[in-house]
């Protein structure tokens, strides 16, 4: 499902990044959904490759919601270590999770 209107569920507030932000509100790093926004960045702009930085790719989105700097710099942070996570999980032939 993440595949469907990617964007919309990497909104500021939506799905994916807004579940992410409660759960950083609460002191909860939540690496499984940082994967997930990963993988609907993936399904976005698969030709955006490893170079492309979240914020590039987030940036956009978020662009009428105006998030503030420090929030924004976490959920991006995260949304990177989902994306080294994600392509680490790639290489390995897709091995269990958990770490």
């Amino acid at each position: 499902r993440v595949g469907r209107d990617p964007q919309r569920k990497l909104g500021w507030d939506d799905r994916l990044i807004g579940t992410m932000r409660v759960a950083l509100s609460q002191g909860i790093e939540p690496w499984r959904y940082a994967v997930g926004a990963a993988a609907a960045l993936e399904t976005m702009d698969p030709a955006a490759g490893a170079d492309t930085s979240a914020e590039t790719l987030l940036g956009p989105i978020w662009r009428e919601a105006s998030p503030e700097k420090r929030e924004r710099k976490s959920v991006l942070d995260l949304v990177e270590v989902g994306r080294r996570r994600l392509r680490r999980w790639q290489v390995s032939g897709f091995q269990d999770l958990e770490y």
